[in-house]
C-alpha cells in the first residue's frame, strides 16, 4: 500500500496575500474562531489562482475525504 501524499497549498487571505494573517479581533471581550481542514483525494483544479471561499468549497465538494474543525476562543487585552 502506498503512503498518502501530503500536500498543502497556501491560498489568498482577505488582504489578497499568500501568507498567514491572524484574524482581527474587534473590541474587547471573548471572540470565537473556527479553522476547518480538509483531506482531499486529489488536488483541486482551478482556472485561476485567486479563488474565493465559495469557489473553493464547490471545487472540493466531490473530492473531500474528511474534514475537521478546530474551534477556539480568544480574548484580547486592552
Amino acid at each position: 500500500m502506498k503512503a498518502p501524499r501530503m500536500l498543502g497549498v497556501v491560498g489568498y487571505n482577505d488582504k489578497n496575500r499568500q501568507e498567514y494573517d491572524p484574524m482581527k479581533s474587534k473590541g474587547l471581550g471573548v471572540k470565537e474562531y473556527n479553522i476547518t481542514f480538509y483531506a482531499l483525494s486529489e488536488e483541486p483544479k482551478f482556472g485561476f489562482m485567486n479563488v474565493n471561499r465559495a469557489e473553493l468549497l464547490k471545487s472540493i465538494q466531490k473530492i473531500t475525504l474528511a474534514e475537521g474543525t478546530i474551534c477556539y476562543k480568544y480574548e484580547r487585552s486592552k
